[in-house]
């Protein structure tokens, strides 16, 4: 095929091997910068890539976002575990005495320690000053739709 080129148009001559026949046919050229060629298989090489590199950081920017919540939700998986094994072993320590938690709450020692601990409390129970707590109403501050 023969090709002449003009400002705003490439003229393409193509003569058919079965007819004999020609055949002009006008392609519109980009001009999108000076490097792009007249072939069509590199039109279309300088087109679109700003485009293309701001859906590339998108993907970049989600993918990475994505991975860093995934490491959150690890590292929140085992500070988790790590909680519950604590209050475990708290749970499996021998009972204190509520004088001992009393005592130790007064000097504000090791406070921390007693959090989900076991608790024996010895006396008499005051029948005579029993009180049933039944269903309450909300406070009047919340909408009873609320509620």
């Amino acid at each position: 095929p023969l090709a002449a080129t003009t400002n705003a148009m490439t003229t393409l001559v193509a003569v058919s091997r079965r007819t004999k026949c020609a055949r002009i046919r006008l392609i519109r050229r980009r001009w999108l910068s000076s490097k792009t060629s007249a072939t069509a298989g590199e039109g279309k090489k300088g087109e679109g890539d700003l485009g293309r590199y701001v859906g590339i950081g998108v993907f970049l920017g989600l993918a990475g976002f994505t991975a860093n919540l995934g490491y959150w939700q690890m590292q929140r998986k085992q500070w988790k575990i790590d909680l519950i094994d604590d209050r475990k072993a708290k749970l499996a320590k021998e009972p204190a005495s509520f004088g001992e938690v009393l005592h130790a709450r007064a000097l504000e020692d090791d406070w921390e320690e007693y959090d989900f601990r076991q608790v024996t409390i010895e006396g008499v129970l005051d029948y005579g000053r029993e009180l049933l707590v039944g269903p309450r109403s909300p406070p009047s501050s919340v909408d009873a739709r609320d509620a």
